[in-house]
Protein backbone atom coordinates (compact mmCIF):
# COMPACT_ATOMS: atom_id res chain seq x y z
CA UNK A 1 0.00 0.00 0.00
CA UNK A 2 2.73 2.61 0.93
CA UNK A 3 4.43 1.67 -2.25
CA UNK A 4 1.45 2.64 -4.32
CA UNK A 5 0.50 5.98 -3.12
CA UNK A 6 4.09 7.38 -4.36
CA UNK A 7 3.04 5.84 -7.91
CA UNK A 8 -0.30 6.90 -7.69
CA UNK A 9 1.02 10.42 -7.09
CA UNK A 10 3.57 10.62 -9.92
CA UNK A 11 1.56 9.23 -12.68
CA UNK A 12 -1.20 12.19 -11.33
CA UNK A 13 1.66 14.77 -11.60
CA UNK A 14 2.93 13.83 -14.54
CA UNK A 15 -0.92 13.91 -16.18
CA UNK A 16 -0.72 17.57 -14.85
CA UNK A 17 2.45 18.31 -16.82
CA UNK A 18 1.65 16.71 -20.21
CA UNK A 19 1.49 20.03 -22.48
CA UNK A 20 -2.23 20.66 -23.92
CA UNK A 21 -2.83 20.24 -27.46
CA UNK A 22 -4.21 23.91 -27.69
CA UNK A 23 -2.69 27.18 -27.22
CA UNK A 24 -4.53 29.34 -24.57
CA UNK A 25 -7.00 31.00 -27.79
CA UNK A 26 -11.12 31.16 -27.54
CA UNK A 27 -13.35 32.59 -30.26
CA UNK A 28 -16.52 33.47 -29.82
CA UNK A 29 -19.62 33.72 -30.66
CA UNK A 30 -19.66 29.55 -31.86
CA UNK A 31 -20.92 28.34 -33.64
CA UNK A 32 -21.48 31.28 -36.54
CA UNK A 33 -24.15 30.83 -38.94
CA UNK A 34 -24.58 31.76 -42.82
CA UNK A 35 -26.64 31.63 -45.37
CA UNK A 36 -25.71 30.74 -48.57
CA UNK A 37 -28.14 31.30 -51.83
CA UNK A 38 -27.02 32.22 -55.61
CA UNK A 39 -29.64 34.67 -57.84
CA UNK A 40 -28.82 32.13 -60.62
CA UNK A 41 -30.74 29.23 -59.09
CA UNK A 42 -33.33 30.10 -56.38
CA UNK A 43 -33.51 26.53 -55.40
CA UNK A 44 -29.58 26.26 -54.68
CA UNK A 45 -29.51 27.10 -50.76
CA UNK A 46 -26.78 25.87 -47.93
CA UNK A 47 -26.76 27.03 -44.25
CA UNK A 48 -22.97 27.00 -42.82
CA UNK A 49 -22.19 26.61 -39.36
CA UNK A 50 -18.96 27.60 -38.40
CA UNK A 51 -16.96 27.35 -35.08
CA UNK A 52 -12.96 27.97 -34.56
CA UNK A 53 -12.20 25.35 -32.23
CA UNK A 54 -9.08 26.74 -31.54
CA UNK A 55 -5.30 26.94 -31.83
CA UNK A 56 -3.47 23.90 -31.86
CA UNK A 57 0.40 23.05 -31.22
CA UNK A 58 2.03 21.30 -34.07
CA UNK A 59 2.90 17.65 -33.23
CA UNK A 60 5.31 15.52 -35.52
CA UNK A 61 5.59 16.93 -39.01
CA UNK A 62 2.23 19.05 -38.36
CA UNK A 63 3.24 22.63 -37.43
CA UNK A 64 0.62 25.20 -34.97
CA UNK A 65 -2.74 25.54 -36.82
CA UNK A 66 -5.88 27.39 -36.46
CA UNK A 67 -8.69 24.66 -36.06
CA UNK A 68 -12.31 25.30 -37.74
CA UNK A 69 -15.27 22.85 -38.60
CA UNK A 70 -17.73 23.39 -40.53
CA UNK A 71 -21.08 22.23 -40.96
CA UNK A 72 -22.96 22.97 -44.54
CA UNK A 73 -26.66 21.93 -44.74
CA UNK A 74 -28.58 21.44 -48.16
CA UNK A 75 -31.46 23.37 -47.66
CA UNK A 76 -31.93 23.50 -51.03
CA UNK A 77 -33.06 21.09 -54.16
CA UNK A 78 -29.86 20.47 -55.89
CA UNK A 79 -26.33 19.14 -54.71
CA UNK A 80 -23.79 21.04 -53.55
CA UNK A 81 -20.65 20.85 -52.68
CA UNK A 82 -17.75 22.83 -50.68
CA UNK A 83 -14.82 23.74 -52.90
CA UNK A 84 -11.71 22.94 -50.76
CA UNK A 85 -9.53 24.54 -52.94
CA UNK A 86 -11.19 27.41 -52.23
CA UNK A 87 -10.79 27.94 -48.63
CA UNK A 88 -8.28 30.71 -46.97
CA UNK A 89 -7.75 32.36 -44.21
CA UNK A 90 -6.30 35.45 -42.97
CA UNK A 91 -6.22 36.84 -39.02
CA UNK A 92 -7.28 40.70 -37.94
CA UNK A 93 -4.05 41.79 -39.26
CA UNK A 94 -4.66 40.40 -42.62
CA UNK A 95 -1.74 37.98 -42.36
CA UNK A 96 -2.07 34.85 -44.85
CA UNK A 97 -2.47 31.21 -43.08
CA UNK A 98 -1.56 28.55 -44.96
CA UNK A 99 -3.86 26.17 -47.24
CA UNK A 100 -6.10 24.42 -45.55
CA UNK A 101 -6.41 20.75 -45.22
CA UNK A 102 -10.08 19.41 -45.40
CA UNK A 103 -11.12 16.16 -43.64
CA UNK A 104 -13.09 13.95 -44.84
CA UNK A 105 -12.18 15.21 -47.89
CA UNK A 106 -15.10 17.38 -49.80
CA UNK A 107 -14.83 16.25 -53.16
CA UNK A 108 -18.47 14.45 -52.79
CA UNK A 109 -21.67 16.35 -53.50
CA UNK A 110 -24.29 17.08 -50.33
CA UNK A 111 -27.56 15.81 -51.60
CA UNK A 112 -30.74 18.20 -50.82
CA UNK A 113 -31.48 17.76 -47.60
CA UNK A 114 -28.16 16.14 -46.34
CA UNK A 115 -25.47 18.46 -44.47
CA UNK A 116 -21.82 17.32 -44.37
CA UNK A 117 -18.91 18.72 -41.20
CA UNK A 118 -15.39 18.97 -42.04
CA UNK A 119 -12.88 19.62 -39.96
CA UNK A 120 -10.24 22.40 -41.51
CA UNK A 121 -6.82 22.98 -40.15
CA UNK A 122 -5.00 26.17 -41.36
CA UNK A 123 -0.98 26.31 -40.63
CA UNK A 124 -0.09 29.52 -39.26
CA UNK A 125 1.63 31.31 -41.23
CA UNK A 126 5.94 30.60 -41.88
CA UNK A 127 7.99 30.61 -38.85
CA UNK A 128 5.09 32.71 -37.33
CA UNK A 129 3.87 31.86 -33.78
CA UNK A 130 0.34 32.38 -32.12
CA UNK A 131 1.74 35.31 -30.23
CA UNK A 132 2.92 37.03 -33.24
CA UNK A 133 -0.62 37.26 -34.44
CA UNK A 134 -3.50 39.50 -34.22
CA UNK A 135 -5.76 36.52 -33.37
CA UNK A 136 -8.40 38.34 -32.15
CA UNK A 137 -10.74 38.05 -35.22
CA UNK A 138 -10.06 35.94 -38.61
CA UNK A 139 -11.55 36.18 -41.91
CA UNK A 140 -12.55 32.43 -43.73
CA UNK A 141 -13.14 32.65 -47.12
CA UNK A 142 -14.48 30.08 -49.37
CA UNK A 143 -17.04 28.82 -52.45
CA UNK A 144 -19.67 26.24 -52.56
CA UNK A 145 -20.60 25.14 -55.61
CA UNK A 146 -23.94 23.79 -56.80
CA UNK A 147 -24.79 21.26 -59.30
CA UNK A 148 -24.11 21.92 -63.21
CA UNK A 149 -22.22 25.28 -61.91
CA UNK A 150 -18.73 26.37 -62.21
CA UNK A 151 -18.13 27.58 -58.79
CA UNK A 152 -15.45 30.98 -60.36
CA UNK A 153 -18.73 31.96 -61.58
CA UNK A 154 -20.47 31.40 -58.00
CA UNK A 155 -19.93 34.62 -55.59
CA UNK A 156 -17.37 33.54 -52.75
CA UNK A 157 -18.36 33.53 -49.38
CA UNK A 158 -16.90 35.58 -46.40
CA UNK A 159 -17.02 35.23 -42.63
CA UNK A 160 -15.77 37.08 -39.90
CA UNK A 161 -15.78 33.69 -37.78
CA UNK A 162 -15.14 35.11 -34.50
CA UNK A 163 -13.25 37.32 -31.85
CA UNK A 164 -10.24 35.22 -30.37
CA UNK A 165 -9.45 36.00 -25.94
CA UNK A 166 -6.28 34.83 -25.00
CA UNK A 167 -5.61 33.49 -21.81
Amino acid sequence: MTTIRPLLLAALLAAGCSTSRWYDYRFSPAPLEAQIETEADPQAQVRALVTVRGVSRGRDDDPDAVEVRMRLENLGRVPARLVAESLSLVSADLDTFGPARVRPDAAAPIAPGASATYDLSFPLPAGREPKELNLRGLNLRWATSFEGRDYREEPRFHLGVGVGTHF
